[in-house]
């Protein structure tokens, strides 16, 4: 059964494979599995909804606090927990802090603000294209996907125009930090000093804007009360950096797995152009972005007869998500 940690720790397995298989097979033969695979310690993979949905739903039994987000890699075995933001930011927190906790940031992610944000958004999107057309090609990934979640995070957080192309880097030093164009040392080392730059930044200035009354990211955050105090400084620092980060490398890869799967199928493309005709239709971009988001994640699995299969005609359901229960 190890042949299962071995893809499942194996980046080439998944760079030149169709997981979908893999999963299925785990489901049907060892639906909880521990795998070791290259890993220095290892892991259960939860692959059955019902299962998957206990776990969330137990986070006495199941920490994301005990050890934080991130596979233990042997380059990380030797680091200190609180050094991974262990505690101090949601995604790496348990209760009781973390239900007030989400409640208190999440007020720039609701729908109603995000609404909000949808002109910012159309312009970023216009200059990335309008960036690219007139060469007749782009790298999707590279040129578009990488950049829309990055740029628009930094708007959120209101980032000064003369700091933007510095964290760009920094973001680019920790997510790529196997890039030999990124790397300022060993692959750790550039990890740990773009992680820390963008910890120390968000810390600094959500201090500063702390008591304003802007409606940016750091501005939240630094004026969000929890448990009836103000987030301590190791908060601020790592809730910048889960803010930053979080998104890049998801929201990267379910973009471009989104536009992967309307060049294969086609017949989805001419539908998602056709105007939009009926009241009953005015969602169908949102509904092909939530498709996109949910088969491009292990851990997202609805009630559906086929759930590997991406159809971005298929209506939207509640369900399992990759970071708990959506919405």
């Amino acid at each position: 059964m190890e042949v299962f940690g071995d893809k499942l720790t194996d980046p080439a397995f998944f760079a030149t494979n169709d997981p979908h298989p893999l999963w299925k097979q785990m489901r049907a033969e060892d639906p909880v599995h521990w795998a070791t695979g290259n890993l220095s310690k290892g892991f259960w993979s939860i692959t059955k909804y019902e299962d998957a949905v206990s776990v969330l739903r137990d986070p006495h039994t199941f920490s994301s606090e005990a050890l934080g987000m991130s596979m233990m890699t042997r380059e990380l075995e030797n680091f200190d927990r609180s050094e991974m933001g262990c505690g101090a930011m949601i995604i790496a927190m348990d209760p009781p802090r973390h239900n007030p906790m989400r409640k208190a940031l999440s007020r720039n992610f609701l729908r109603s603000q995000v609404v909000h944000w949808d002109e910012r958004c159309r312009r970023v999107v216009k200059e990335l294209i309008d960036r690219v057309a007139p060469l007749g090609q782009c790298d999707f990934v590279t040129d578009i996907a990488q950049q829309l979640p990055m740029l628009m995070i930094l708007e959120m957080m209101e980032i000064p125009e003369q700091d933007r192309p510095t964290l760009l880097r920094w973001a680019a030093m920790t997510v790529g930090n196997d890039d030999p164009e990124f790397q300022v040392g060993s692959s750790l080392e550039s990890r740990t000093q773009g992680n820390f730059a963008i910890y120390d930044y968000s810390r600094r200035l959500a201090l500063e804007r702390r008591g304003g009354a802007g409606s940016d990211l750091l501005t939240l955050m630094g004026n969000a009360v929890v448990m009836g105090h103000p987030l301590s400084e190791r908060e601020l620092g790592f809730t910048g950096d889960m803010f930053v980060l979080a998104g890049i490398e998801t929201t990267r890869t379910a973009l471009a797995d989104g536009m992967l799967q309307l060049l294969r199928d086609r017949a989805a493309w001419r539908k998602l152009q056709q105007p939009v005709r009926a009241a009953s239709q005015r969602n169908r971009g949102g509904s092909a972005l939530d498709e996109s988001g949910r088969t491009h994640f292990a851990g997202c699995r609805h009630r559906y007869t086929n759930p590997s299969a991406a159809d971005p005609r298929r209506p939207q359901s509640r369900g399992l998500g990759a970071f708990g229960q959506s919405r």
